[in-house]
């Protein structure tokens, strides 16, 4: 656990720049969903699996309730930290470092865009 903080603290700003983002999306009463999401994002694994969930559909349930916007926005099922990050590189002005820049040319479209598990 001390590894996991110290290795996250270090991108304490991208974590905060994404809770941000992710709050403009949030419906009411549900914080702190965003921040809970943002830093279970940084983490190694799927997100479903970061937040201690089951699968990927019951993470998509929890995207529903709280961010139905960005379901909405959605629309290929791309895998949610992947498809965050491409959000936030399309409407960023540069405060981060996209980590998807090439979705269509990359190899991995079918890993990023796998059905729901």
């Amino acid at each position: 656990m001390i590894l996991l903080t110290e290795l996250q603290s270090h991108r304490k700003a991208e974590c905060d720049q994404l809770a941000n983002w992710l709050c403009e999306h949030l419906v009411e009463d549900v914080a702190p969903m965003h921040r809970i999401i943002a830093s279970a994002s940084l983490g190694f694994n799927h997100l479903w699996q970061d937040l201690g969930l089951d699968s990927r559909v019951e993470l998509r349930e929890l995207m529903t309730d709280c961010f139905p916007s960005l379901v909405a926005l959605n629309v290929n099922n791309m895998r949610w930290k992947k498809f965050f990050y491409r959000q936030r590189c399309l409407h960023s002005e540069g405060e981060l470092v996209c980590r998807s820049p090439s979705c269509d040319d990359c190899c991995e479209w079918a890993h990023c865009f796998a059905p729901e598990v």
